[in-house]
């Protein structure tokens, strides 16, 4: 059951809202100026931009541009000629300054966009009639993004195109229809802050976009109801994040936050100032003026948005002198009221304290509460109705009225937590940059932490990562960064838990000590064959396994150059002989196999070789039965000859005699004898070989 105070805040929301939709039907702006002074010098406005004092508009019906005095609405001067050919304007209908001192020039007549310098003089044009790449059909708006590649609106094509400042085609987003990210007759676009804003006309709506066309949210309906729209064909979006939209056959500028919510609007049908006959265009300022073409009634209205103290209560000041300092601040705090105190306080103190309408921040709940209390985590001041621990009700010189900057502001809670994560070596950048909401949301959200959204995703949003490799680390691939990363700072590089493959182990079995380990692994670092995140190769490695090893071990390049390989390295790479981290013995090998040139014989010394080779090659003095195809050729008669080199008391080792991994003679034998560098000449033919050099004169043998 709702309890009393509840009840209290409900209805006193409910008439607070109610009394809004009411007050907000009159203007609640300040006309400063009407251009043009002389009221014959404009007719039918459409486009308009301002650049210092000047404010330059497009004039339809005469094909010109015309340059007006911000300040006293003088017509200064005009350019343009009427026409059809290239550099002439057939229906200019929307303009755009860059900060490359260009001005771009919509002309819907002619389905093209062409650029002049600031005095006018032609530059150069893009674009004509058609549906391809570059091409246009009534392109009614263009913008400009901070890097002054040209937005256009391709009207009846019912899309987005994007170029660069030249004119040259960079990509397309939009198509006909009434889905998120289609279009019908879209009119006006205006881009802020990385998104992309388009008044999608034939759709009655407001669609949002980010800087490369990908839908985010999209607000508005046909009608004539406060936040309905009937033909939005302008749109801005103003320093203090208000979108403003010309409703065009209401009559009427409607302004909405970021999350299309409505706030307020100003302007009905009319010809007396402050009124407007079909308004077409909408600009605003550095100053935060405003800016609307008013078409029919041939002028350009301009609107001040800054408060003057004397649209207080003058009784507030009375007492309260000292809050007109307040707001001469960078931001305000929005009134939906015309006496501005009047929507969050009454004259009569005894409600709430200090007159406010509502206890504590159930008044801000009034404003805030869809977008504030509907996630499963709130941010503690806002659990316990504490708007005023990071906000300053009035006015701020920071953006939201914060108390403080970034991450000053946190530091009010969280100060000794911060303090410690920057005295480690390595810090997260979002904290060092002094920006926690980068991964945190500052009311609420649906993961804990405050997290702006589940690890992967939000790890992702900076650090890219794709996971369209074959295989991917196990807690990457669960979406848990934070199994080997810390998520704030850290001794170790790149945020890790621990240092090298410490972090490994964690989920790893530890490598034991061994009489031989892989050097990287000594040296602690498992990156130095596999990667840490994922990889197109098995266990991760950063290789195939046949090319991994030639990263470190450069001379198994000129190995795997050699006319003959060791089957096992051809085939498989290493790992059919060598253990990969660790082994008792030498060279990692797998198995045992002699390191002495002269060996005594026993049945285990060579059981690395024996994996793959029969073991009656050195056990076998004579070969039974012995043919062409026996297992081995390196016989005389029946005399078996590795016997001989191997078994007894100063027996050879296969390396002896033999190369393990390569070698431009047959049976992989040395070029030379390694350590004494004398050369081994070995030739093999169909009846069996012969063999000079190292250890003996020439001696041959027949099968």
């Amino acid at each position: 059951m709702l309890n009393k105070n509840r009840l209290v805040f409900l209805l006193v929301s409910f008439l607070v809202i109610l009394s809004w939709h009411s007050l907000f039907s009159e203007n609640t702006s300040d006309i400063i100026n009407i251009i043009p002074k002389n009221i014959n010098d404009l007719n039918s406005p459409v486009g308009v931009a301002v650049s210092e004092d000047k404010v330059f508009v497009t004039n339809t019906l005469i094909g010109k541009i015309q340059i007006f005095n911000k300040n006293n609405g003088k017509l200064l001067s005009e350019f343009g000629e009427r026409g059809m050919g290239r550099g002439k304007l057939s229906l200019p209908w929307d303009i755009a300054i860059g900060k490359n001192n260009k001005i771009y020039v919509s002309d819907i007549g002619q389905h093209r966009i062409l650029i002049f310098d600031m005095r006018g003089k032609y530059v150069s044009q893009f674009g004509e009639k058609g549906d391809g790449k570059g091409e246009f059909i009534m392109p009614f708006a263009l913008e400009l993004d901070k890097k002054d590649n040209v937005y256009v609106v391709d009207t009846w094509n019912n899309r987005i195109q994007i170029f660069n400042p030249e004119g040259e085609y960079l990509f397309t987003f939009g198509s006909k229809g009434s889905r998120n990210g289609e279009f019908y007759n879209p009119k006006d676009i205006a881009l802020y802050n990385k998104k992309v804003y388009v008044a999608d006309s034939g759709n009655n709506r407001i669609q949002i976009f980010d800087e490369r066309g990908r839908f985010i949210s999209r607000f508005g309906q046909p009608g004539s109801q406060i936040g309905d729209f009937s033909e939005p064909i302008g749109i801005m979006v103003s320093p203090r994040d208000l979108i403003y939209v010309c409703d065009e056959n209401n009559n009427r500028i409607q302004v909405f936050d970021q999350s299309g919510r409505f706030l307020f609007k100003f302007g009905k049908i009319g010809k007396k100032s402050g009124n407007f006959l079909s308004p077409k265009k909408i600009f605003v300022d550095k100053d935060e003026n405003i800016y609307v073409v008013d078409n029919k009634n041939n002028r350009i209205q301009i609107f001040s948005t800054k408060f003057h103290p004397d649209q207080m209560n003058k009784k507030c000041l009375d007492c309260h002198a000292d809050l007109k300092d307040q707001f001469q601040k960078s931001n305000l705090h929005p009134s939906k009221d015309k006496d501005f105190c009047a929507t969050c306080h009454t004259v009569n103190t005894s409600i709430g304290v200090n007159g406010i309408n509502v206890a504590k921040s159930s008044l801000c709940f009034g404003c805030h509460l869809q977008k504030m209390t509907d996630k499963s985590y709130l941010h503690g001041p806002l659990g316990n109705e504490d708007c005023i621990i990071c906000h300053f009700p009035h006015s701020s010189d920071n953006k939201n009225l914060l108390i403080k900057k970034d991450v000053e502001l946190c530091e009010i809670c969280h100060k000794e937590f911060i303090e410690l994560q920057k005295k480690e070596a390595y810090v997260h950048k979002p904290i060092s940059n002094g920006n926690c909401v980068i991964c945190h949301e500052p009311h609420n959200s649906e993961n804990k932490y405050l997290l702006q959204g589940v690890e992967i995703k939000l790890c992702k949003t900076c650090h890219g990562a794709k996971l369209a490799k074959k295989y991917t680390h196990g807690p990457l691939a669960e979406g848990q960064c934070s199994v080997c990363h810390q998520p704030h700072s850290s001794s170790n590089k790149n945020l890790l838990i621990k240092d090298g493959a410490e972090v490994c182990y964690l989920c790893h079995e530890r490598i034991e000590k061994s009489a031989y380990i892989h050097a990287p692994i000594k040296k602690n670092e498992c990156t130095g064959c596999h990667t840490s995140h994922e990889s197109d190769y098995k266990y991760q490695l950063k290789e195939e396994k046949e090319k991994l090893c030639v990263l470190c071990h450069q001379n198994t390049k000129d190995i795997l150059k050699k006319k003959y390989v060791h089957q096992p390295l051809d085939r498989n790479g290493c790992i059919d002989c060598h253990q990969s981290h660790n082994s008792q013995y030498p060279f990692l090998l797998k198995a045992a196999f002699p390191v002495d040139t002269y060996v005594v014989y026993n049945e285990n010394a060579y059981n690395l070789c024996f994996e793959c080779h029969n073991r009656k090659f050195a056990e076998n003095a004579v070969i039974s039965r012995p043919d062409k195809n026996s297992e081995t050729k390196f016989r005389d008669g029946d005399k078996n000859l590795h016997f001989i080199h191997v078994n007894n008391k100063r027996g050879r080792n296969c390396s002896t005699c033999h190369d393990s991994h390569s070698s431009n003679q047959q049976s992989l034998i040395r070029e030379d004898q390694t350590k004494i560098k004398i050369k081994i000449n070995f030739i093999k033919d169909s009846q069996g070989g012969k063999c000079s050099g190292a250890c003996h004169a020439e001696r041959s043998y027949k099968y």
